[in-house]
């Protein structure tokens, strides 16, 4: 992502960089949210970096108590789903409802490995 594609983007929303609908890093406080932390990343999404930026700080945030789990695409760009003869646009929706299950605390619990804090795979 340029400065420009950047500038049009916030042009386009209507308000500044520094604006906390921007991006959720730049909330003043990273606390009293969920427990529990669901996010597809495309790996060829300009934004990729920052959820993962933002999960390891609401985790850090947490004092340990955030669960996560993340689907990542890699090598996909952002939108990818909307090509529906790829097989990974064909897994993104059930990757979701094992996403949400995991959210609500039902089946699709990835944390029996307690070694990990967070949950990645990749499709």
């Amino acid at each position: 992502m340029t400065a420009k594609s950047r500038g049009d983007i916030q042009d386009l929303h209507g308000c500044p960089a520094e604006d906390p609908r921007v991006s959720f890093l730049l909330n003043e406080s990273h606390e009293n949210l969920p427990q529990r932390v669901y996010l597809q990343v495309c790996g060829r999404d300009p934004l990729r970096d920052e959820a993962f930026l933002w999960e390891k700080m609401v985790r850090e945030t947490s004092g340990g108590r955030l669960r996560s789990k993340i689907h990542l695409y890699a090598g996909l760009p952002h939108g990818f789903l909307r090509l529906l003869g790829m097989r990974a646009s064909l897994k993104w929706i059930g990757d979701l409802v094992e996403g949400v299950r995991f959210c609500v605390g039902g089946k699709g619990d990835a944390f029996e490995d307690s070694r990990r804090d967070s949950y990645y795979r990749l499709v």
